[in-house]
């Protein structure tokens, strides 16, 4: 069974991001969904339906640590190389995925 099919993994996953305070959890929740998001591309657009996911990519997208915001980004390539994914992502929120990474890319920070 793919560890993606696992019931509650990406959601506690999700969960850790949003009630820790400290930088590790993010940072590991982080690796883990992007990792969850390489190379199965039968279960990799369930990830793109997932709310609690896209909001999660949100959260990590604004992170401070440089190796949280990569590992967001890499997941949201991976998501919207699913053909099913690429309008989902642009059109969340009215085009907050969109937005968050035209700003990062704008921005000097490292990613």
């Amino acid at each position: 069974m793919p560890m993606l099919l696992e019931p509650g993994l990406l959601d506690n996953i999700c969960r850790a991001v949003h009630n820790e305070h400290s930088d590790v959890p993010k940072q590991c929740s982080a690796l883990a969904i992007m990792n969850l998001s390489n190379g199965d591309m039968d279960n990799v657009p369930e990830m793109a339906s997932n709310d609690m996911v896209l909001e999660t990519l949100l959260k990590l997208i604004r992170e401070v640590n440089p190796e949280t915001r990569r590992n967001a980004v890499v997941t949201i390539f991976n998501i919207a190389c699913s053909d099913l994914n690429t309008v989902r992502l642009a059109r969340y929120r009215d085009g907050m995925i969109l937005e968050a990474l035209t700003e990062l890319v704008g921005s000097d920070d490292p990613v």
